[in-house]
This record gives C-alpha cells, structure tokens and sequence, in this order.
C-alpha cells in the first residue's frame, strides 16, 4: 500500500489582499535593489555615454519639426521645444560636447529633458532649468555599484574631459557624464 506524505499546506487567506500577499510575496516586499541607475545612450556611431537617471524628467521621442530654431544661438542649440506644458532649449549634445560627430538631418529626435541648475546666461531664476539633451539613440537603463565605477581611459577624445565623472565596464565600455558639467558647458553660451 502506497504511503501518502503531507504536503506543506500554506495558512489559510481570508481576505483577498492576504491571498495576493501569498501568491505574490515580491509585489509586496520587493528584493531591495543597491547602486545607481543611470541612463545610458549612443552620442555617435562608436561612442556609447550616460548620466544620472536622478537629473532626467523624461526621455522623448519628437519630431524635428515640433523644435523651433531661433536665429543667433550657438551652434549646438538646436531650438525651443515643449513638453508637458514647459518650453525649454534642445541641444546637441555631441556639440556641447565639443565632439565632432556628423549629425545626419533626421525626422527625428531622441531627447533626455535633464533638469539643470546651471549658472551663467541661463539662469535667471531660482527654479530648476529643464534642457533638452538630443543624441544619436537612447540605449535604455542601467544600475550600477559606485565601486564599478573606473576612472576614465586616456584615449578619451580631449575635448570630453571636464564633463567625465569616470566610466563604466559593465557589458560596454560606457562613459559616464556629469549633468552639472554638461549644463555649465560654454558652448551652451557663446557663438
């Protein structure tokens, strides 16, 4: 005669919230998640970069034409854009930069709106800035330790040094930017 063994059975739920609480222990105490996250993205066919996902306000997708250009502005400003009922400035970022990647006319444009506290023209009141970043393609999210943080490789094109806070080796080589530097940029300011 075959023995039967218990099964471990769970206490019994009474209310429905009890019995999700079982079912889906993770929903309700999810596993506590360490380091940075940061957003990363192409500034060019072969250089991958990213910043602080703590500064971003939104990442978009826009049409070229919903940016108005405004004439004598720097070379990297792109335009006025709008977005959730603010207006703020589109930038090249790999202008800004002072990188000298060709920009193909697109359709397109994929925007990180950072909020910045720059000081210079800029600023002219107390309230955060928003600015809108435009790069080549937005790579999606990444978390990171501090101690994965590297210091930057000497090959780095010159022009990149003050805005670096390191770089990054988990699964591509990545640069990480510093948002403050980005907004502070000089370019930002003179013709």
């Amino acid at each position: 005669m075959p023995t039967l063994s218990a099964t471990p059975q769970r206490p019994h739920a009474n209310t429905p919230l009890e019995r999700l609480q079982q079912l889906l222990p993770d929903l309700f105490e999810p596993p506590q998640q360490h380091g940075e996250l940061l957003l990363r993205f192409q500034l060019g066919p072969t250089l991958q970069a990213a910043i602080s996902l703590e500064r971003v306000v939104e990442v978009l997708q826009i049409q070229a034409t919903s940016v108005t250009p405004i004439p004598n502005m720097p070379p990297a400003t792109l335009g006025l854009m709008s977005a959730k009922g603010s207006v703020f400035w589109a930038v090249d970022l790999a202008q800004v930069l002072g990188l000298s990647v060709p920009r193909q006319r697109s359709r397109r444009y994929e925007v990180i709106v950072i909020q910045t506290f720059a000081q210079g023209k800029m600023r002219t009141t107390d309230m955060p800035l928003l600015l809108g970043l435009v790069v080549s393609r937005i790579r999606g999210t990444l978390r990171i330790d501090p101690e994965a943080i590297e210091s930057a490789p000497a090959d780095v094109p010159r022009e990149l040094t003050p805005f670096l806070q390191g770089q990054i080796r988990q699964g591509e080589e990545t640069l990480l930017l510093s948002v403050d530097a980005i907004a502070s940029a000089r370019s930002l300011f003179d013709h």
